[in-house]
């Protein structure tokens, strides 16, 4: 699964160190849990997730689920 945006993206430093920990967000109005529950959904079905970002162009995260 691919969901990509074309928003503000992210920067490499708020991927490698706060994207996937829970209270850690972008938004003004976010709580940043969403995306913590969202890894730890797909991990406890053996997938992964994955991202890429650019700040000013967006971001895509990937959902690898097994057969």
């Amino acid at each position: 699964i691919l969901v990509k945006d074309t928003g503000c993206g992210m920067s490499p430093e708020f991927i490698k160190n706060k994207l996937f920990k829970p209270f850690s967000t972008t938004k003004h109005k976010g709580l940043g849990i969403g995306l913590y529950q969202c890894r730890m959904i797909i991990e406890a079905h053996g997938g992964r997730i994955e991202v890429e970002s650019k700040e000013g162009e967006g971001t895509a995260f990937k959902v690898l689920l097994p057969v």
